[in-house]
């Protein structure tokens, strides 16, 4: 699919928006290792891992985050045919040439 060229309100970038999936690998993995240890408390463990389960399927069905590539804000990339777009390439060419 054709994506229109962008430009990142936060660092000038100007490009495609990256896509990523919203939460961190690192949490999922914590929260399913956390909920397996705590087996041994049965109502606390079981919640965990009600909890982890969500989470991941959070992190499955959430539409992705559109990022900046080189600054990784979330929600920072719009289009360079919008007014603000614009604005936006017409202050970053004026830094440039100063």
């Amino acid at each position: 699919m054709f994506e229109k060229e962008k430009i990142c309100k936060n660092c000038g970038r100007v490009g495609k928006g990256k896509s990523k999936v919203r939460g961190t690998l690192s949490m999922e993995f914590s929260l399913w290792i956390l909920g397996l240890v705590l087996l041994i408390l049965p109502p606390l463990g079981v919640l965990v891992l009600i909890f982890a389960l969500f989470y991941s399927l959070y992190r499955l069905v959430a539409p992705r985050a559109v990022v900046c590539p080189s600054c990784e804000l979330e929600n920072s990339m719009i289009p360079l045919d919008s007014p603000v777009g614009q604005k936006l390439l017409q202050e970053s060419e004026g830094e440039k040439n100063n």
